[in-house]
């Protein structure tokens, strides 16, 4: 089966396109190019130009909106027309690919025409999944512009047994998915822009969407993992974990890969779906979540 899917890698600093380069961080990807977002310089990529998309040199580009993170990657590939192929693949720069990302997206592809891939699934019971902290922003703006209510159709998705969200920015989908999504996205944008925390209400509207338009998900967590860099405010982490991360950021992008789930990742997805306790305790999480 040929390839009938676009790959395109998330990030915001050259130095790590080099640095990824360099050591072949996605050696088990054939073709990519990457989403290069921000205002950071690009001096240094003019031997990758072809194979490094910048964000704000399109003429259709939201990279002011600065809130909006991948969002205006999604977008600016939706509405320069970049996406060539039947689907698409965006995954963020700090994700290890396995050997086997290529064939099982081509396989599930093959037999799932509309469906929406997700690879890094999380447990719908956890409350951080619609907190008011991460997702208040976009239920709002859920009721106000569609007049449907996510918290409602989450709660009915659940009773149907449905058991995950996806999360973390990395998915899979036909290209009209993505035209779908950024478009949907679009029309709340004015709601959402300013609020600091944008991207995760718009990483929880994968699943408000999904449901909304009744898409087929499909979650694979053998694939890939990922790395977790903290390049943004984590203040969620604790430092003891946040130290974790980046330690275990500096291997990979040093190129010390490995093919398989880490002893992190395996205890993250053996974990009960409501026991977030757990989970949190994993993560090095220190939020107290609550509803208001």
């Amino acid at each position: 089966m040929n390839k009938r899917y676009d790959v395109f890698i998330s990030v915001h600093d050259q130095d790590l396109i080099l640095q990824l380069e360099k050591n072949r961080c996605f050696r088990n990807i054939k073709k990519y190019k990457y989403l290069f977002l921000g205002y950071r310089p690009t001096d240094k990529l003019n031997s990758l130009k072809n194979k490094v998309i910048i964000a704000r040199d399109l003429p259709i580009n939201i990279e002011p909106e600065k809130y909006l993170f991948d969002y205006t990657g999604w977008y600016a590939l939706v509405k320069n027309n970049l996406i060539k192929k039947d689907y698409v693949a965006v995954i963020h720069y700090d994700c290890f690919v396995f050997e086997n990302f290529e064939n099982k997206i081509q396989n599930i592809f093959k037999q799932n025409k509309e469906c929406f891939i997700n690879f890094i699934p999380q447990p719908i019971e956890c409350n951080y999944f619609l907190e008011e902290e991460f997702a208040k922003a976009i239920i709002e703006a859920s009721k106000k512009v569609y007049n449907i209510d996510p918290l409602h159709m989450v709660e009915d998705a659940k009773r149907n047994g449905d058991k995950y969200w996806p999360s973390g920015g990395s998915f899979a989908c036909n290209k009209e998915w993505l035209v779908g999504f950024v478009d949907w996205i679009e029309k709340m944008k004015p709601l959402l822009v300013d609020d600091p925390k944008v991207s995760h209400n718009i990483e929880r509207a994968f699943k408000i969407y999904n449901l909304a338009h009744n898409v087929n998900e499909i979650h694979l967590d053998d694939v890939l993992e990922h790395i977790y860099n903290c390049s943004h405010d984590q203040n969620y982490r604790t430092e003891e974990a946040d130290k974790w991360h980046k330690s275990r950021f500096e291997k990979y992008i040093n190129g010390e890969l490995f093919d398989k789930k880490s002893n992190f990742c395996k205890k993250i997805f053996s974990i009960e779906k409501n026991d977030k306790h757990k989970i949190f305790k994993i993560l090095g999480i220190k939020l107290k979540f609550r509803r208001k």
